[in-house]
């Protein structure tokens, strides 16, 4: 009809599903890590790293293995001392801090 009103045209109301969501959040891949740090000479440092998955593994989405970047860096000076690259196994998360 030419005379009628022109109708609004409203979005759909968001459905957002809370379980998939929740799903996603929690296969996102994260870790804790714990350092214990020794001095050994004035300029030298022992590191150890002890690293826990703190995600549940999907073998969809991870695959067998994710890669991850470790680096000791002076914040203040903008200065990277030392990194490695670290894969974590799906075998690994599973079994805990490693």
């Amino acid at each position: 009809m030419l005379n009628s009103p022109p109708q609004r045209l409203n979005p759909p109301p968001l459905r957002v599903n809370c379980a998939q969501v929740r799903q996603c959040l929690e296969t996102f891949p994260s870790v804790t890590l714990e350092a214990n740090v020794q001095p050994i000479t004035r300029s030298v440092l022992r590191v150890r790293l002890t690293i826990e998955a703190t995600f549940k593994w999907r073998d969809a989405t991870h695959g067998n293995a994710l890669k991850w970047l470790l680096w000791v860096e002076d914040s203040n000076n903008e200065h990277i001392y030392h990194s490695e690259t670290f894969f974590l196994t799906k075998k690994a998360a599973k079994e805990g801090p490693q």
